[in-house]
């Protein structure tokens, strides 16, 4: 689930939007969320309105919060790499 995160595309949303909703283990949830908010830190301006209106649609909150701060995680990853350098 994880690898969908790195190459897919917000072709892949849907699915991953669709596996959160049929999935019974947390786990599974927390993976598809995951690669959901890597997927829209590749494309936020387009991505993160379409997610505030899923989000606002769902009662699923929890799961909405955890997709954005997965976003900020990857979108800061770069960053990672500073702390080593000082």
């Amino acid at each position: 689930m994880g690898a969908l995160g790195y190459v897919g595309t917000e072709k892949t949303l849907p699915l991953l939007f669709k596996y959160i909703a049929e999935f019974k283990s947390d786990e599974a949830k927390v993976d598809a969320s995951s690669a959901i908010g890597n997927i829209i830190s590749r494309n936020q301006d387009v991505l993160v309105p379409q997610l505030i209106e899923r989000a606002n649609a769902s009662t699923e909150i929890y799961t909405f919060i955890y997709i954005l701060k997965e976003m900020v995680n990857y979108n800061n990853k770069s960053f990672g790499c500073l702390i080593d350098l000082i």
